[in-house]
Formats: structure tokens, C-alpha cells, sequence
């Protein structure tokens, strides 16, 4: 009987360390780029900062930033008017996906980039090519 006790003490442990660390690994990003297969108005990206997201939304040529307070035991993340979008979406960290809040249709995917510069670069690139312009060469 201790044994067993032993072995479901050591068993729930494991969880609760593996747990904590699969929450910890959802926020191992600097820079997430987030790219709309439909509509570059929903192109955005976010900055990892220790307490909080900054999210980059690209509005008439200039970049609009607001901040959000991270959550680390939620993996998802909503996004609404305030973040300077029409409609309210939401992020799911898990997959990097993201989606329209009112319906949950599909919008894109996110990936990583190396820095600030790229995912500006990226974001004006992706809305170029969105209006019939060219893309920019964003190294």
C-alpha cells in the first residue's frame, strides 16, 4: 500500500511539473507574425515582453501598438476594437491559429520571426501585396 502511495504521489507530481512547463512554453516567442489568408486588414503581430503582449496592427502606413497583460495559464488570446481591429478575433497559442470571434471561421496562422524590424517589414509587405502593390524584401 505505500508503495502505491509512493508511486501515485511520484505520478502526480510529474503531471503537475509537466503542466506548468507545456503553460510556460506557449509565450516562447519575441516576435509573432499572424497572417490572414483573406484579408490583410487582420494581419497583425505581437511582441512577448515578461508581463504583457504588444500587438502591432498596421493602419494607414503607420503602426498602431496597444498592450495586453499575459496570462500564462490561458492560451488564448482576444483581440477586439481595442487592438484596432473591425471585428473581434481570437488567437489560440496552441496551434497558432487564429480566428473570428463571432463565428470561429478560420482566418490564418502565425509564425515566428527574428525581430521587430522583420515583422514590420512583414506586415507592410503582406498589405502591399493585399492593395495590387509590390512586396517589400524584408532580410
Amino acid at each position: 500500500m505505500r508503495t502505491n502511495f509512493r508511486l501515485l504521489f511520484i505520478v502526480l507530481l510529474q503531471l503537475i511539473f509537466t503542466q506548468n512547463t507545456y503553460a510556460d512554453n506557449l509565450h516562447k516567442f519575441d516576435y509573432l507574425l499572424c497572417d490572414s489568408l483573406k484579408n490583410a486588414n487582420y494581419n497583425f503581430g505581437i511582441k512577448n515582453l515578461k508581463k504583457k503582449l504588444v500587438i502591432y496592427k498596421l493602419k494607414n502606413q503607420s503602426f498602431e501598438k496597444t498592450k495586453l497583460k499575459k496570462n500564462k495559464k490561458n492560451f488564448i488570446v482576444n483581440l477586439d476594437e481595442s487592438n484596432h481591429f473591425q471585428k473581434p478575433i481570437y488567437l489560440n497559442l496552441i496551434d497558432n491559429h487564429f480566428y473570428l470571434s463571432e463565428n470561429d471561421m478560420f482566418l490564418g496562422g502565425c509564425f515566428i520571426v527574428k525581430n521587430e524590424g522583420i515583422l514590420k517589414c512583414k506586415l507592410q509587405s503582406y498589405h502591399n501585396v493585399f492593395n495590387g502593390k509590390l512586396p517589400l524584401a524584408c532580410n
